[in-house]
């Protein structure tokens, strides 16, 4: 009769729940756990900056498909890749870019023609 134990990472959430030779095996699966960002992204403020981005592995793919800065975007008007934290110096220079096209950051020096 074996004794029973939860997950080390019960008050993150996870409910699993089973005996205890079995937990070694679990934390290698348990999506609780926390992981750097497979990217390498790395955090660009705060007391963590400069550090590999850390997330509980069931925010990974999210992280990976939406939000990280190094992830592969494609240009809507060239169609080439980048990362996403370069897409507006790419489009800065994008031979493919419709005129006039004002790219979604600071560019109010650059007058805007509508002629």
């Amino acid at each position: 009769n074996e004794k029973m134990i939860n997950c080390l990472l019960k008050l993150r959430g996870c409910d699993w729940s089973d005996t205890v030779g079995t937990g070694v095996h679990h934390l290698e699966d348990c999506v609780y756990l926390t992981e750097a960002c497979p990217l390498g992204c790395v955090s660009l403020d705060g007391e963590r900056k400069g550090e590999v981005v850390k997330m509980e592995r069931r925010h990974i793919p999210g992280h990976v498909r939406d939000s990280c800065p190094l992830r592969e975007v494609v240009c809507e008007f060239c169609e080439g890749e980048v990362t996403a934290s370069e897409m507006n110096p790419h489009l800065e220079n994008c031979d493919e870019l419709p005129l006039p096209f004002v790219v979604e950051k600071e560019r109010k020096d650059i007058p805007v023609h509508l002629d």
